[in-house]
């Protein structure tokens, strides 16, 4: 621990409060981890603050066993890639037109 009581590891922290239409969300995120998120109904500020601490150790927890979500193995190609573009026919053509110099 650091003179002020603060960890070393604690220094490179990512937190984010939020507050709309009354619904709270506190977010910590810290290198090398995916960010975790939290939401409280109908909580102030000065009700959400108390609440920042058990969101961080239970990120912390979190992180512990498993510090990133495990990558999405998607399909090799998307679906639009498997469809063929579509055919134009002669007349949805416009003959090529000369752009006018302007200087």
């Amino acid at each position: 621990m650091t003179e002020q009581g603060v960890k070393a590891e604690d220094d490179d922290l990512k937190l984010v409060v939020s507050i709309r239409s009354g619904i709270a969300t506190v977010g910590v995120q810290r290198p090398d981890t995916d960010p975790h998120f939290e939401s409280f109904a109908r909580m102030k500020l000065a009700e959400i603050l108390p609440e920042v601490m058990g969101v961080f150790d239970r990120a912390t927890a979190k992180w512990s066993e498993q510090p990133r979500n495990p990558a999405h193995e998607g399909a090799a190609q998307s679906a639009s890639a498997s469809r063929p573009a579509p055919q134009t026919s002669d007349e949805d053509e416009r003959p090529e037109q000369k752009q006018a110099t302007l200087f």
